[in-house]
């Protein structure tokens, strides 16, 4: 459960990133 929670941080903090 806690890995599910990361990777959906990692995602939004890459797409934040991104701009």
């Amino acid at each position: 459960m806690m890995n599910s929670i990361g990777y959906h941080i990692f995602l939004r903090v890459r797409h934040a990133w991104n701009r």
